[in-house]
């Protein structure tokens, strides 16, 4: 899996232009937030691992294809905690991580200040 992931997608490209829009007010902000990580979080999780089983439709049997892996979201405080509530409706049953970063101001360096990561 690649390390880093550029969405070009036409869409997030708009909320990301209404995200940085200083007249968009909070609600906006929050629901913008949640649809970009939905369409971010589509395509990120499009290598995820699947199974085949079937379903029981009201008619008959039917192919379906299910997650194969249980999936964790690790947020990075505070910036990501944003984009938890639109990933959360794409995988109601995703564990939720945090880790807390900032930026020493003389090195430039991360410095880690709080992890917190679900058990396996």
């Amino acid at each position: 899996m690649p390390k880093l992931f550029v969405s070009d997608h036409p869409l997030v490209q708009d909320k990301l232009s209404r995200l940085r829009d200083k007249r968009t007010n909070p609600q906006d902000f929050r629901r913008l937030m949640a649809e970009v990580a939905m369409l971010i979080g589509c395509e990120v999780l499009k290598g995820v691992r699947t199974r085949k089983t079937t379903v029981r439709t009201p008619l008959k049997t039917a192919p379906a294809v299910v997650l194969d892996q249980p999936l964790t979201f690790v947020a990075v405080l505070r910036a990501g905690l944003g984009m938890t509530p639109g990933l959360l409706e794409l995988a109601p049953k995703a564990s939720i991580g945090y880790i807390g970063l900032y930026r020493d101001e003389k090195t430039l360096l991360p410095v880690q200040y709080y992890v917190r990561l679900p058990k396996s």
